[in-house]
């Protein structure tokens, strides 16, 4: 069967827009002009074991430069064993200088009850922007608990 001029004509455009479509998908970035480029990351982990106490610990920090950026933070805790505590009480924060940009805390019950066992976990997150280097830090809180903190990690992706 012969394709008419039509026909071809069709075919060579379908054939140059998946090509204009696939070359501008791979070459431009969602937002703005040019060749993407990888965003910056920067992360710090303290796997811990880190023993909590009633007042701010700190457990990780990134030093970031100026700029957007999304920041997690994650750790998880247990309880300590034979500690006469009816739960696990942990409360931690991004901080960046003296204030927060998230928090969370957990309170957990211990199986078996005062000298049994209890975990939690928390995870953080804040979209910010810096106008200068600044420090971030993953800090926490145990609440009388005698909680240990284990696999702090602290991200910023730019």
């Amino acid at each position: 069967m012969a394709i008419d001029k039509k026909h071809a004509l069709v075919v060579a455009l379908g054939a140059a827009g998946i090509f204009a479509a696939v070359t501008a998908t791979t070459l431009t970035p969602a937002i703005g002009v040019g060749p993407a480029t990888p965003a910056p990351i920067h992360s710090a982990r303290n796997n811990g074991p880190v023993n909590l106490k009633n007042g701010d610990t700190t457990l990780v920090k990134l030093k970031l430069p100026a700029g957007q950026w999304l920041i997690s933070g994650k750790m998880w805790a247990d309880s300590q064993a034979n500690q006469s505590t009816p739960n696990t009480v942990v409360g931690c924060h991004l901080g960046k200088g003296g204030g927060a940009l998230d928090s969370s805390a957990f309170n957990t019950p211990k199986v078996g009850g005062p000298g049994g066992s209890s975990a939690g976990v928390i995870a953080l997150q804040a979209v910010i922007r810096l106008r200068s280097t600044a420090t971030i830090s993953l800090q926490c809180n145990d609440f009388g608990s005698n909680a240990i903190a284990h696999s702090a990690v602290l991200s910023a992706v730019g």
